[in-house]
C-alpha cells in the first residue's frame, strides 16, 4: 500500500513510468553532453561533500572512463547483441582497472563480502516475511540466484553453475531478448539487469563502478536519459525490489535533467534528500538494520536501501 501511494505521487508530479511512454521516448534523439555532471557518480547522499567526495580523482577517473567507452551500436541477432554488451563491460572493466572474474556469485565467496552477505541474508530471513526477502532476488531476467528457492529451502540457489564469464553473458541474451519483446519497461529491465550483477558480483572489487558506467551507457544507448543522479549509486540495489529501483532510477533521470538545466546540483538542496527519504520509505528499516549491523559491520548501514 506505501509504495502505492508512494507511485501515485511520483506519477502526480509528473513523472511517466509506462512502457510506452518510454519506447516513444527512446525514439527521439537525445543531445546529451561530451562531458558528464559530477553529481552522476556521486550519489546524492554524498553530494555535500563535492565533487571529491570519493577521492581527489575519483569522478574525473569515471567520467574519462565513461567518455572512453561509449556503447557500442550492438546489432544483429539477440547472441550477437549479449556478446558486443559482455565485451562493452569488459572493456569498463579494465579501464577500472579489474580485469579478473570472481568464480562464485556474491552469497558463496569467502570474501569478506561473501562472508558479511551471507550473515545479513540469514538474518534477514529469520526477521522478514518471506515474500519481502523474495522481492530482493527476483528479477525480470535470467538471473544466476532464484528468489524461489527461498521459498523452497530457506537459502538462496543457483539456478545454473557455469564460469561466471558464460553467467554475464546468459545474462547479457536474457536482457537483449526481453528487450526486443517490447513487454516490460525498459527502465525495469535494465534494473533487473543491474540486481542480476550485484547478486552475480562478477568482480574482486569496484562492482558498483561497472554497474554505475554500465546505467549510463544504456540509458544513452536505449534513448531514455543522458544520465541519472540517483540519490544512492550502489548498495540499495540488493535490498530494493525491481519495481522501487525503478522508481528510484526516474527519480535520478528528473535530477539530472534538473541539473542539467540549473547547472546546480539538486541534491545540495536539503529539501530533495528530505522528499527522497519520505517518498521511498525503509520496511522493516529496525529489523534490517539489525542484521546489517551484526553481520556486515564493515559494509555498515550504507546497505539499507535509502
Amino acid at each position: 500500500m506505501k509504495l502505492a501511494l508512494c507511485l501515485a505521487a511520483f506519477l502526480a508530479e509528473g513523472h511517466e513510468l509506462s512502457a510506452a511512454s518510454l519506447l516513444q521516448r527512446s525514439k527521439k534523439t537525445q543531445r546529451c553532453p561530451e562531458t558528464p555532471l559530477w553529481g552522476v557518480f556521486i550519489d546524492g547522499k554524498s553530494a555535500g561533500a563535492g565533487p571529491e567526495a570519493f577521492g581527489a580523482n575519483y569522478s574525473a577517473l569515471m567520467s574519462q572512463a565513461l567518455r572512453r567507452n561509449a556503447a557500442s551500436a550492438c546489432a544483429g541477432a539477440v547472441e550477437e547483441r549479449a556478446r558486443c554488451s559482455l565485451e562493452d563491460f569488459e572493456r569498463s572493466v579494465a579501464e577500472l582497472k579489474m580485469a579478473m572474474y570472481q568464480e562464485v556469485g556474491l552469497m558463496e565467496m569467502d570474501e569478506p563480502a561473501g562472508v558479511a552477505f551471507r550473515g545479513i541474508y540469514h538474518c534477514l530471513h529469520r526477521a522478514l516475511p518471506v515474500e519481502e526477502l523474495q522481492k530482493m532476488f527476483r528479477t525480470d531476467l535470467d538471473s544466476v540466484y532464484d528468489e524461489r528457492c527461498i521459498l523452497a529451502a530457506g537459502v538462496p540457489c543457483r539456478r545454473y553453475n557455469v564460469p561466471v564469464r558464460q553467467s554475464l553473458l546468459r545474462l547479457f541474451e536474457s536482457y537483449h531478448a526481453a528487450l526486443d519483446q517490447s513487454v516490460s519497461d525498459p527502465l525495469a529491465l535494465l534494473s533487473s539487469l543491474l540486481k542480476g550483477l550485484a547478486l552475480l558480483h562478477p568482480l574482486p572489487d569496484r562492482n558498483g563502478r561497472s554497474r554505475l558506467l554500465l546505467l549510463q551507457r544504456e540509458l544513452r544507448r536505449l534513448n531514455l536519459a543522458c544520465g541519472t543522479m540517483n540519490y544512492n549509486n550502489n548498495n540499495n540495489v540488493y535490498a530494493d525490489s525491481v519495481e522501487t529501483y525503478t522508481l528510484k532510477l526516474r527519480e535520478g533521470i528528473a535530477m539530472y535533467e534538473e541539473a542539467a538545466a540549473s547547472q546546480r546540483n539538486p541534491w545540495l538542496d536539503p529539501t530533495k534528500a528530505a522528499k527522497h527519504l519520505t517518498t521511498f520509505p525503509v520496511k522493516f528499516e529496525k529489523e534490517m538494520r539489525e542484521c546489517y549491523q551484526t553481520y556486515g559491520p564493515n559494509i555498515g548501514v550504507g546497505l539499507l536501501p535509502y
